[in-house]
């Protein structure tokens, strides 16, 4: 596997990709993985799960299922199995859907919002091309047959109810390998500042990962961001407006920015920078 991978260093670069590659969808993470994996199947995430199980995704989805209701009145009902995946990504339970946004700027800031020693990476995918190898023409919504049927896939104990559901759904009698890209409803907040975008796996098989499937064919490419760049991108992206607040759109996001905020007291009003000159009607 070998992806093209780039530097990115200031917020002139940032535009730049998301200029040029402006029908990918963008993935950012605080330090380099070198993978596209979603928690669920992460190694080191499913080594600390042993004690669960051999099913660990069956056992989150249905312990999130049961108990979600003492918690919250308005949940899908109990076989709306994408919709409750999507529930649980966004509290931050591990699920097979992978987070992706259709801006390179709202990417940047999952990079740089934790400035730690450890260089990040931003991804860049076009979706359409990584849907071509499950024989989709484009991205489809959540409610598409092989976005339910990957949905559906973990709660599925025997292979006769794998065949059984995939002959329900898609009349077909094999599974699927690859990862589906698809659009999601906007349920919540967060997803539609974030414009939020999925793409949901099965269990991972040799030959069968994002990066493996896209990258000798150029439709996938990392740029990487030096630790020493983040906290001036950081600022960059505050001053256009890209902070946890307007994204996350909640009130702890609100706090913690009000308390960034409080760090940076000027005194008095810096001089205008000049730009392209002074107007002079």
């Amino acid at each position: 596997m070998a992806v093209e991978t780039y530097w990115l260093k200031t917020i002139e670069d940032a535009v730049v990709i998301a200029k040029t590659l402006r029908q990918s969808w963008f993935r950012g993470h605080n330090k380099i993985y070198n993978e596209l994996t979603p928690t669920i199947f992460r190694k080191e995430y499913r080594d600390s799960m042993v004690p669960y199980g051999p099913n660990i995704e069956a056992f989150f989805i249905d312990s999130f299922k049961r108990r979600a209701p003492v918690l919250e009145s308005k949940l899908p009902s109990w076989h709306e199995h994408i919709d409750w995946l999507l529930l649980m990504q966004h509290h931050g339970a591990p699920t097979r859907l992978l987070d992706w946004t259709q801006s390179a700027i709202i990417a940047l800031y999952f990079v740089v919002s934790e400035c730690s020693s450890d260089d990040g990476e931003l991804w860049a995918m076009l979706p359409d091309e990584l849907n071509k190898y499950s024989d989709l023409k484009d991205v489809p919504t959540l409610a598409d047959p092989i976005v339910l049927y990957l949905a559906g896939e973990p709660l599925c104990i025997t292979e006769f109810d794998k065949k059984n559901l995939l002959s329900n759904l898609l009349g077909r009698s094999k599974g699927f390998d690859d990862p589906v890209a698809f659009r999601p409803s906007m349920n919540f907040p967060r997803m539609i500042s974030q414009l939020s975008a999925f793409t949901i796996h099965p269990k991972p098989s040799s030959g069968h990962t994002v990066p493996e499937l896209l990258s000798d064919k150029k439709h996938l490419v990392r740029y990487i961001i030096p630790h020493k760049c983040k906290f001036e991108l950081q600022q960059d992206l505050a001053a256009l407006g890209i902070t946890r607040r307007t994204l996350y759109q909640d009130l702890d996001s609100l706090s913690l920015d009000l308390k960034n905020e409080a760090k940076v007291k000027m005194t008095s009003l810096p001089n205008p920078p000049i730009c392209g000159g002074e107007y002079k009607p």
